[in-house]
């Protein structure tokens, strides 16, 4: 459940920090940082999501 919720929070993140931030970002070079680094993190999140659900869903052998 909790990597669940962590993959839907960081595409929420991500598409946060891609559409309503774009018109700020364009105007301020710290805007436009903080969305770097918010996009970074949002795929570090989708990552460690993905990855973990894989796992959940794999059987031991």
């Amino acid at each position: 459940m909790k990597s669940l919720v962590l993959l839907l929070v960081s595409l929420a993140v991500a598409l946060l920090a891609q559409f309503p931030l774009e018109r700020w970002a364009d105007q301020n070079d710290v805007v436009h940082w903080i969305q770097h680094g918010l996009l970074f993190w949002a795929g570090i999140g989708v990552g460690v999501g993905l990855l973990a659900l894989y796992h959940r869903g794999q059987h031991q052998v």
